[in-house]
């Protein structure tokens, strides 16, 4: 797993990771280094699709079709593959092949979600586009380094100030892939909605 940390007027709230990753048939270094298993035909475990964190203040939930690596969760950070590639379930539910990565962290009073722009400067990526933008979430796709050379440079992006927390996310898919398409973006906004309102008090 490859971390980067920003620095700059937006750092303090952009604490994104990014990993390398591999899934059959797009060569063999898409998942490495994930303890990932390959994926199963054989029996299941059962999916995993939600993880409490921060000491369990905080409930993150999966998008339909992935399930959270119970193997790499810590207390602040979450990586997410479809639940098929975990060997967590038997169907995948139509999902696109990528890893997802989910970063915590308590918000300070007063904090705003930074603008695509903001984030991307802090992350060094170009081509800022697909931007979705609310008062409390911002999701775009970036073009940014790859950190194998079997990802896609297109990544999709996402940061939701979700209760008294700060997620900062991010999808990775194999080049020319549904994931750094359209459908990436789409399952950074169910991440994001399904979270919220899994927190909601």
């Amino acid at each position: 797993m490859i971390t980067w940390t920003c620095k700059g007027p937006a750092a303090a709230i952009i604490a994104l990771s990014l990993l390398a990753g591999c899934d059959e048939g797009q060569g063999p270094a898409f998942l490495d280094g994930l303890n990932l298993p390959a994926a199963t035909t054989g029996p299941t475990t059962a999916p995993v699709t939600e993880a409490q964190m921060m000491g369990k203040g905080f409930t993150l939930v999966a998008p339909k079709g992935y399930c959270i690596d119970p193997k790499n969760l810590t207390a602040r950070f979450a990586i997410m593959a479809r639940c098929d590639v975990l060997g967590q379930s038997n169907t995948s539910r139509g999902a696109p092949l990528g890893i997802i990565t989910a970063s915590i962290s308590p918000a300070k009073p007063g904090i705003t979600v930074p603008t695509p722009d903001q984030s991307a400067r802090a992350m060094g990526l170009s081509d800022v586009h697909n931007r979705t933008q609310h008062s409390k979430s911002v999701v775009f796709r970036a073009t940014g380094t790859a950190p194998t050379q079997d990802v896609a440079d297109q990544q999709w992006r996402g940061t939701a100030l979700i209760g008294e927390y700060l997620i900062g996310l991010a999808v990775y898919g194999p080049k020319n892939g549904a994931a750094v398409s359209g459908e990436g973006g789409a399952l950074l906004s169910a991440l994001i909605t399904g979270t919220r309102a899994r927190n909601a008090k």
